[in-house]
């Protein structure tokens, strides 16, 4: 038996349980004064290694959100688990013009690419500059940026993927009691699975071709990510169409996929 609850302010943390992301995001306002403050309703916007871009929910009139329309410049720092006492000093609600770091033992370094500082204790941080915003209502901000730097511990770097979950301990937030007892989770562990190919009887629901192919250059097509294959194929079959072919070799395949695809898509799907 399902039960509607009522839809109140703050929703997403009331009776539903939504686990969200927590980064602490780092400001100065136009005298330079630092400020911080975590925040929930952060996520990517643009996935593309060629403007990478994330997007962010946050009050009008919060001091952060004052200083990135200030300034055109934020940091996202993601804390470990371990550090909720300094998160919950970050989140409180000091006056305009203080530092809240200076209540925690968190300590700043210089950014890569931004005037904005960064928390050293912090294992990863997204240096962000604005690129554009709204102002919904009388309350909501929306502030979609460019990232200009991905930066985290160089003893992560080269860790497998699930053993640098495993070190980084992420914290979730997971919503409140009247907006005074918080609650947060942890990602202690994770697991990972592999997603099995469409059956082979239904692999013509996938795709559609134009053109013929070459049985090895359709070999080389489905190692292409099946959510992406049709735009694949749209592409070099428009693109071989221009030049009169009517037939898709190998050989063409992989040249116009070096041609059109982005490097890193490339490195990341098919090596």
């Amino acid at each position: 038996m399902k039960q509607t609850v009522p839809i109140r302010t703050f929703w997403y943390a009331d009776k539903l349980v939504m686990p969200l992301p927590i980064g602490i995001i780092t400001t100065i306002n136009s005298d330079g004064i630092v400020n911080a403050a975590p925040y929930s309703l952060i996520s990517p916007y643009d996935v593309s290694g060629k403007r990478p871009q994330m997007m962010m929910a946050l009050r009008r009139r919060s001091h952060t959100f004052k200083n990135i329309l200030a300034t055109n410049e934020f940091v996202v720092n993601f804390p470990r688990a371990d550090q909720y006492e300094q998160i919950n000093e970050s989140f409180r609600f000091y006056p305009e013009g203080v530092n809240e770091l200076e209540y925690t033992s968190y300590t700043t370094i210089d950014s890569k690419k931004v005037a904005v500082p960064s928390i050293k204790e912090c294992p990863q941080q997204i240096e962000c500059k604005l690129a554009d915003h709204s102002e919904m209502g009388n309350n909501q901000g929306i502030i979609i940026a460019d990232i200009l730097e991905i930066v985290m511990d160089s003893e992560l770097v080269d860790l497998g993927r699930e053993e640098r979950i495993e070190k980084l301990n992420l914290p979730v937030y997971l919503g409140d009691e009247r907006r005074r007892l918080f609650f947060y989770g942890s990602l202690p562990r994770s697991e990972s699975f592999d997603i099995d190919p469409v059956p082979r009887e239904q692999e013509d629901l996938q795709y559609q071709t134009r053109l013929s192919w070459d049985p090895e250059a359709i070999e080389g097509l489905e190692q292409v990510p099946d959510f992406v294959r049709q735009i694949v194929v749209d592409t070099v079959e428009e693109a071989a169409a221009k030049d009169g072919i009517d037939k898709v070799s190998h050989s063409l395949f992989l040249k116009l996929l070096k041609k059109y695809a982005p490097p890193d898509v490339l490195e990341r799907f098919l090596s």
